[in-house]
Parts: structure tokens; sequence; C-alpha cells
């Protein structure tokens, strides 16, 4: 119990940093953080994976934090080698290294950098592929500590598993209604929606940059929560398990979203329609579209004798 409570309030700590160095302010952080860690509670209760949940925090956190100090990367290699040693769930911490750093040269390239900005970037793919080797170099498994996390999702040594775990199934089939998640997966996602409607319609009124205002470096921090936000619903589409990286990647977003949009009163009208209707809209497909999807003509939905969100909510 006492070390559950010590992974959730690290979490909670470095997700509000993550939302801070993002340009959220302070309450919408903590009031963002809180509330979707209500939210993912059916997945931090009873699943061990709350260590890949915590890492994962502390990692958006400090790469966040090496905006404008690129040797602060190496801060975020080392922590990805403590993570390769507490849980499979590393190779996605590996991935938004990766990411970032694609992000990074991607940016650079796009507003055509000078060749010697792009050279002093050596220390952010240097620590990715020292995260790489050190994975596999610190752990007692040697190069199985990359691909044994992946059995679960492709079977073992190649061959499929029998029956699919619970929390691989995807989303979009009939009897999914019965899981726990799928509101707050939807209601998310539909808030998110809402938001990014209403900044592109701001934008495009005020003539502003997609992006914002800022240097090189925010440009890459918002691009790289754009693309992890909509990498992790995809991920949550096509197994139940990933809904808590989707709710979590989401927390400094829907931070800086809400700061902007309490600070911009005449956008208070479009958000009043928009985001509850979007929203709405989400929990509508969590009733409509797991039931029905992919069933027979005429075929009914198969039911459990016991709504096991009710047993989640009873539990947590």
């Amino acid at each position: 119990v006492a070390m559950k409570a010590l992974l959730i309030v690290t979490a909670a700590v470095f997700l509000v940093l993550a939302s801070r160095r993002l340009g959220a302010g302070a309450a919408a952080s903590m009031l963002v953080t809180g509330a979707l860690l209500m939210a993912s509670r059916h997945f931090i209760e009873i699943r061990p994976n709350l260590v890949g949940l915590a890492s994962l925090a502390v990692l958006q956190f400090l790469l966040y934090f090496s905006i404008g100090h690129r040797h602060r990367i190496w801060l975020a290699m080392c922590w990805l080698t403590v993570w390769a040693n507490l849980h499979g769930s590393f190779l996605f911490g590996l991935g938004m290294l990766g990411l970032w750093t694609v992000c990074i040269f991607g940016v650079l390239l796009w507003k055509r950098a000078p060749r010697t900005d792009l050279i002093r970037q050596w220390p952010v793919p240097a620590a990715f592929l020292a995260a790489l080797i050190l994975a596999v170099w610190t752990s007692p498994f040697g190069f199985t500590n990359l691909t044994q996390p992946l059995t679960l999702m492709f079977g073992d040594e190649g061959k499929p598993w029998p029956v699919p775990a619970v929390e691989m199934r995807p989303i979009l089939i009939h009897g999914n209604i019965w899981m726990s998640g799928f509101r707050e997966f939807f209601f998310v996602l539909g808030l998110l929606g809402g938001c990014f409607l209403a900044w592109v319609c701001y934008c495009r009124a005020a003539r502003r940059p997609l992006a914002g205002e800022g240097g090189s470096g925010r440009v890459v921090a918002v691009l790289f929560s754009a693309i992890l936000v909509v990498v992790t619903a995809c991920m949550s589409f096509m197994a139940w398990r990933f809904i808590a990286l989707f709710l979590f990647a989401s927390i400094p977003v829907l931070a800086v979203a809400l700061r902007w949009l309490l600070r911009n009163p005449r956008l208070a009208w479009p958000t009043a329609v928009l985001i509850p209707a979007l929203m709405g809209l989400g929990l509508l497909l969590e009733q409509i579209i797991p039931p029905t999807l992919g069933l027979p003509q005429g075929a009914r939905t198969a039911q459990l004798a016991v709504d096991l969100r009710v047993c989640w909510s009873i539990v947590t």
C-alpha cells in the first residue's frame, strides 16, 4: 500500500511539473492532474504497471525540462536506464525519447536551421542510443529485455496466445461496454477534440500559427505532445490496457488548453457549445459503438451477469 501511494504521488507531482513546463498554470495543472488520476483509477488500483505510468510521468517532465538546455537530456537517458530495470513498459519510454529526437530535428529542418544548430543537438540522438544500449547492458536479461515485453501482444516465440488477455482486446468490439475505463476514455477524447477545434478556429480568426508563439523549443514541445496524444489514443483503440497511457499523456495538453480557455473570455461561447457537445458525443459512442460493431446482422450483444464497471467502482 505504501509503495502504491508513493508511486501515485510521484506520478501526480511530475505530471503537474510537466504541465507547468509546457506552459500551464499551477491551478490548471493540479486540477487536470487530479481529475485524470481519478479517471485512471481502474488501471491504477490493481495493475502492476503503475510503475510504468509513474515512470512515464517522470520522463515526460524530463523531456520538457531539457528544452533550451540540450545536455539535460542525459537525465532522461539515466531515468530510462532505471526504468528498464523496473518494468517492461520502458519500451514505450524509448519510443518517447525517439519521438522527441525526431521532433527536434524535424522542426530544425522545417525552419531551415543552419548546420551548426543541427550539430549542436548531438546529445539528443546520443542519449537515445545510450539508453537503448544501457537497457540491454544493465539488465540481467540482456537483449531479451527488449523483446520480452512484446510477448503479451504478439505471443510467445512467434506463437499467438490461444486466448488473448482481456486487457489486450480492442475497444471497438461487442461486449466491451461492460469493461471499465471506456467512459473516461471517450470523455477525455471528446474534451481534447473540443479544445483542438476551438484552438483551430481561434488561430484562423487571429491569424496566429497553430503551434502558438515561441521559439523552436516551444514548437518541439507542442508537436511532441500532440503526436504522443494521437499515438496513445490509437494504441488505446487497439488494446484496452493502453487507455491509462492516453490519459496520462493528455494531462499536460489539457492543462495548457484549460489555462488558455480561462485567459480568453471571448472564447466562452464556443467552449460552452463545442466541448460539452463533443464530450456528450464521446459518451454516446461509448454506449453505441462497442456493443454493436462487428456483430452479424440480427445478432444480440453478449452481456455479462454483472457490470464490471460497478465492481471496479466498489474496489476503488
